[in-house]
Parts: C-alpha cells; sequence; structure tokens
C-alpha cells in the first residue's frame, strides 16, 4: 500500500489492514482550503497493482450574503423601494448553489420575483406588491456545494409623504383644571386619528 496527499507520500500517516486503510489529519495539522489530491496503489503478492485518485476541496468558509437595498436601519420615501441582494463564495470555495437561494419579504418567500444574476439579485416592485407604512424586513440565504449557509437581513421603514386634506391644529393644553391651570410646556400631542406629533412651546401651544 501507497498514498500520496498532494503529490507527498503519507503511506506512514495510514492504518493498513487486510481490507482498507485508514487516516484521520490531525486536529493540530488541517488541511489548507481548497484543491487536494489523495492517490494511492496497492498491490498483491504477484505484484498486480491497482491505483485510485480522489479530488476534494476542504471549505469551511459560508457564501457572504449582503442585502444592498434597502440598508439595514434606513428608511425609504415609497412603498415600491428598488430591493436588491449581493452573494459570493470565497476563494477557494466548493462553489455557490444558486437553487438554494432564498429571498424573503416579511417572512414570506419572494424569490420568484426577483431577478436572479451570478452575483445578486433585484427586485423591482409594483403598484401590486406595494408596502405598508411601517417597518418591513428583507432577507437573503444562499448555500455553497458543501452544505453552509450564509444569510443576511435588513430592517427598514417605509414612510411615504402624507396625500390628501391637510390642516392645522391649534390650542393650548393646560395642566389640571382647564379654566384655571397653567399653560403646560413641553407637552406631547399626538391626534387621535392620524400619525402627527408635536411638543408645545413654553406658552403651552
Amino acid at each position: 500500500f501507497h498514498s500520496e496527499l498532494d503529490f507527498v507520500d503519507n503511506t506512514a500517516s495510514f492504518a493498513v489492514s487486510s481490507t482498507q486503510a485508514m487516516f484521520a489529519v490531525p486536529v493540530g495539522s488541517p488541511l489548507s482550503q481548497g484543491g487536494h489530491i489523495l492517490r494511492v496503489r496497492v498491490s498483491d503478492r504477484a505484484r498486480h497493482e491497482t491505483q485510485a485518485q480522489s479530488t476534494f476541496i476542504v471549505d469551511t468558509s459560508p457564501p457572504v450574503a449582503a442585502v444592498v437595498a434597502p440598508q439595514d436601519g434606513s428608511t425609504v420615501t415609497t412603498t415600491t423601494p428598488r430591493m436588491e441582494v449581493s452573494f459570493q463564495d470565497p476563494s477557494p470555495g466548493s462553489g455557490l448553489v444558486p437553487t438554494s437561494l432564498r429571498v424573503h419579504i416579511d417572512g414570506l418567500d419572494r424569490t420568484a420575483a426577483f431577478d436572479v444574476t451570478s452575483a445578486g439579485a433585484v427586485f423591482q416592485p409594483g403598484v401590486a406588491d406595494a408596502l405598508s407604512r411601517g417597518t418591513h424586513t428583507l432577507a437573503i440565504e444562499i448555500s455553497d456545494a458543501g452544505g453552509l449557509t450564509g444569510s443576511a437581513q435588513s430592517t427598514f421603514l417605509v414612510n411615504p409623504p402624507m396625500s390628501g386634506s391637510q390642516g392645522a391644529v391649534t390650542g393650548i393644553v393646560m395642566s389640571g383644571d382647564p379654566c384655571n391651570g397653567q399653560p403646560l410646556p413641553g407637552a406631547t400631542a399626538r391626534l387621535l386619528h392620524g400619525t402627527g406629533v408635536t411638543t408645545t412651546d413654553a406658552t403651552g401651544r
């Protein structure tokens, strides 16, 4: 029995029996990332020889995924923001598995809505896919041929300009009895039906 790992004789590292040979890579001397070649040959007493070879890749780094837009923590002023994600498998790697790509919007799988390339995916929502006002999430995950998965998520706020009728509310915020109280500065006033918020000035207005 004879063995070579990356063209270096490592026969002595194997435990050989009458039917097999085994070798465990030491924890303190791991194989480097990337491609490797293991070659073995064995012969019988009549000197009949056979050979075998295995080419394999060591890949312990997961794919790198990112949400390009909308960025995490950002605020967009449209209900149909462009959504873009990117991904890559750091070299040397085992290669991305395109069919493993999953893109979720608010927890729902919307992968089919994205235009996918070898390095990313883009979705431009139309009116029918418009997002509601408020907080939303865009998440991505993708795996490589070694079964490692990379993921990323963005949480963003949809806050388009108010439309329709607008107006102003005036008045004074009083402390205690409205008839005998004093103006209350620094008070927060919020509309009962709407999203308007304001703070009173030194005169309670």
